[in-house]
């Protein structure tokens, strides 16, 4: 089953075509986005929130309902937040196929998602966000302290373990791309 957003939406399946090499390589790069920061410094991260909620309009598409367990992490590097994540999952699903991510404290999701042959990851789906009424935002103006919602960069991926869909979302601190210029040679 395609990973595709609906249309009016403000996920695209397409890299904007104006996009500079530097965000459209991190957007676009496969496996663990964990193991690639890692190349990049100290690696850190911290829990913001874990509950059962109501997704925002933007995303029900991903999951096809409106309710869902949604854990929120940032991932620092070297004590300084750098991307901000949100995974999420019916919460029937929460207490069977994927589980354990209620359990995973400040480990990597990635770690129960690279190493089981039974999950599978869809293409990536992409988002520059300007909006104050997105999702991202909130998560995002309190990670990052910003005070004016700059171009926040994400992309959102899906993966399926025996029919039940994990989402997760991605979102790159606005000054990553100058803290980090050279990144796509290190990672």
């Amino acid at each position: 089953m395609k990973f595709c957003p609906p249309a009016k939406n403000s996920w695209t399946s397409q890299l904007p075509a104006d996009l500079a090499p530097l965000p459209a390589f991190w957007l676009d790069k496969p496996g663990a986005l964990t193991a690639s920061l890692r190349n990049l410094g100290q690696l850190t991260l911290a829990v913001q929130a874990e509950r059962a909620t109501t997704l925002h309009d933007e995303e029900r598409w991903m999951l096809d309902q409106p309710h869902a367990w949604v854990r929120e992490i940032v991932m620092s590097l070297d004590g300084q937040p750098m991307v901000c994540a949100r995974s999420f999952c019916t919460v029937a699903a929460s207490d069977d196929q994927w589980g354990s991510i209620k359990n995973l404290g400040t480990k990597p999701l990635a770690d129960i998602l690279y190493n089981d042959p039974e999950v599978s990851r869809s293409q990536f789906c992409y988002r520059v966000n300007t909006e104050t009424d997105s999702a991202l935002a909130p998560l995002a103006q309190h990670t990052f302290h910003i005070q004016e919602l700059q171009p926040l960069y994400a992309r959102c991926s899906r993966f399926m373990r025996q029919d039940q869909a994990l989402i997760v979302i991605e979102c790159f601190h606005p000054e990553f791309w100058t803290h980090y210029p050279d990144s796509q040679l290190l990672a």
